[in-house]
C-alpha cells in the first residue's frame, strides 16, 4: 500500500507538453529530517501552454529511519530506482542492498 502525494507542474512554454513520471522516480522532500519519496506508478498526462496542474500521485518513503512526510515540499529529481518493486519492503530492499550500479539511475 501506497501513501499519495500533490505535485504542482507548471508547463512554461507556448506549446502544450505531454509529462511523464516514471515509476521509482524520487521526490526530495526540502526539510529536514523527512522522508523522501519514490513514485510507486508510471504518470502521464499533457499540460497546456502556461497551464500549472497539481497532480496526485502514489509514493513510497525512501528512507526507513526519517519521520513520516507530512505536508511537505518536495521537488522531482532525475533520480530513479533501476530495479522493479512492488510494494514498500521492495522499495527498501532495492535501495538498502541495491546491484552493483543498478539500483538507482
Amino acid at each position: 500500500m501506497y501513501i499519495s502525494a500533490s505535485i504542482s507542474l507548471t508547463n512554461t512554454t507556448n506549446v502544450a507538453q505531454i509529462v511523464l513520471i516514471p515509476k521509482g522516480t524520487a521526490i526530495e522532500v526540502i526539510e529536514t529530517g523527512q522522508q523522501n519519496v519514490v513514485t510507486a506508478q508510471q504518470t502521464r498526462f499533457k499540460l497546456g501552454p502556461g497551464e500549472t496542474r497539481t497532480i496526485r500521485v502514489g509514493v513510497y518513503c525512501a528512507n526507513q529511519n526519517f519521520s513520516y512526510p507530512s505536508n511537505a515540499t518536495g521537488r522531482l529529481t532525475r533520480f530513479q530506482i533501476g530495479l522493479p518493486f512492488e510494494n514498500q519492503h521492495e522499495v527498501w530492499q532495492r535501495i538498502i542492498v541495491p546491484m552493483a550500479g543498478r539500483a538507482v539511475r
